[in-house]
């Protein structure tokens, strides 16, 4: 019996510049014939799996795996019975800069509970429709990148060198219009792998999330401390509208703006 033609059903889309990111799902049992990618195809499996299977390889891909797929490298999936949920990123090779490229290198399967937490702040970036998001989704994308090419570092949070500090201070200022990825390379003189690699390495987060917290944080003051209304607040602090600012005080700060309103008149 020929198996099931497949079902993908698109769960979300986001796109800027020369990146594609879609959240989609499988239906249960479904394969992909032999194919092929354009581009460097990312592959973030959420829920469920899948086989695959190309030249000399057969790979179980289950949750939490991320798989990097050079362009023009033939494959075939077969989905299990369960589906499967998967974020997908598609980036050009130039993107990288971070050594050999997957063309060079062959296909790279990484399983890391890190790759799950930045596919989680890739879907958050979905909802956001300002630069913000933009800078977040690039940086993580190139972190993706980046795993399969060398390991990841945990550890040092300090002693973060001068040009790093700078950055940082380029993210304070102006949460109206933070930097994009290509800016904060250029203010560093970095290249942009290495920058996002090194300010998660000391400050703890992507940039993309410590701008987020920072702009949040802005808001939090202004509705505390002042009598704007709360859809100006939103604006100043470069929210798209209120609702958007609703969910990030709730994600970060665990009310609305108007509970945080009364609490700051309260004190």
């Amino acid at each position: 019996m020929a198996p099931p033609e497949p079902t993908v059903q698109c769960l979300g889309h986001f796109g800027f510049g020369e990146i594609d990111i879609v959240d989609v799902a499988m239906s249960p049992d479904a394969v992909l014939e032999k194919h092929t990618h354009t581009r460097i195809h990312v592959c973030i499996v959420l829920r469920g799996g899948f086989e695959e299977s190309g030249p000399g390889y057969v790979t179980d891909v289950a949750p939490g795996v991320l798989r990097i797929s050079p362009a023009g490298d033939p494959h075939t999936l077969r989905f299990g019975p369960s589906g499967a949920r998967c974020l997908l990123i598609e980036a050009p090779d130039t993107l990288q800069g971070i050594g050999p490229t997957p063309q060079q290198s062959g296909r790279v399967f990484v399983s890391d509970p890190f790759v799950v937490d930045q596919a989680k702040e890739l879907v958050t970036a979905f909802g956001d429709p300002t630069r913000h998001s933009s800078l977040a989704a690039t940086a993580i994308t190139l972190e993706l990148l980046a795993q399969g090419h060398r390991p990841r570092r945990s550890g040092d949070r300090g002693g973060a060198p001068p040009w790093l500090i700078r950055l940082r201070e380029r993210l304070l200022d102006d949460p109206l219009s933070p930097p994009s990825l290509q800016e904060c390379a250029a203010l560093t003189e970095k290249h942009p792998v290495y920058v996002v690699r090194a300010f998660r390495q000391h400050f703890g987060c992507s940039i993309g999330a410590y701008a987020r917290l920072h702009r949040a944080r802005q808001a939090y003051r202004l509705i505390t401390t002042s009598d704007r209304p709360l859809g100006r607040v939103a604006l100043e602090t470069g929210y798209a509208d209120q609702s958007h600012m609703t969910r990030d005080t709730r994600r970060y700060f665990g009310r609305t703006p108007g509970q945080l309103r009364v609490l700051g008149s309260s004190l």
